[in-house]
C-alpha cells in the first residue's frame, strides 16, 4: 500500500462523538439488513424497547454515559438509585411502563442500561417466581 492510499487511523471517543476508523470500516462492510436482524432477536418487545430507547434520548436523567465505566461501585449505586427515583416520580406513564409492567423472557427495561440494576434480580426472579408459584390467595 502506498503512502498516498494509506488512511490515518482515527481513535474513537464517546465524549467527542468520534467513531474509530477501524470500527467505521467494519460497519461499512456490513452486508446484511441490520433492522431485520434486530427484529429477529426482539420479536415481542419491539415497542417496549423502542420506547425505552426514546426515553433515554429525550430525558436527560436517563441518558447513557461513557463515564459509567470510570465510576466507583458507590457512584454506580448512587446513579442507579437516582435513575430509579426519577422514573418513579416522573409521572404515572413512566411508573406504569417501568415498574408495573412485568419483564418478559426476551426483554426487561433495565437490560438497556449499563451494569446490574438494584431492582433487576427482584423484578426478573423474585416477582416471576411469585407469579409462577403462587395464587391470588
Amino acid at each position: 500500500m502506498s503512502a498516498s492510499t494509506k488512511r490515518e487511523k482515527v481513535h474513537g471517543s464517546m465524549a467527542n462523538k468520534v467513531v474509530a476508523s477501524d470500527l467505521q470500516e467494519e460497519r461499512d462492510k456490513c452486508n446484511f439488513d441490520q433492522k431485520e436482524l434486530y427484529n429477529l432477536f426482539t420479536p415481542f418487545e419491539r415497542e417496549n424497547r423502542a420506547q425505552v430507547a426514546k426515553d433515554q434520548i429525550e430525558d436527560p436523567e436517563l441518558h447513557l454515559t461513557h463515564t459509567y465505566y470510570e465510576m466507583t461501585v458507590e457512584e454506580k449505586q448512587k446513579m442507579w438509585m437516582k435513575r430509579i427515583n426519577h422514573l418513579w416520580f416522573k409521572g404515572e406513564e413512566y411508573r406504569k411502563r417501568y415498574f408495573f409492567t412485568r419483564p418478559t423472557v426476551d426483554y426487561f427495561w433495565m437490560f438497556s442500561y449499563h451494569g446490574q440494576a438494584p431492582l433487576g434480580l427482584h423484578a426478573t426472579m423474585f416477582m416471576q417466581s411469585l407469579d409462577a408459584f403462587t395464587t391470588e390467595e
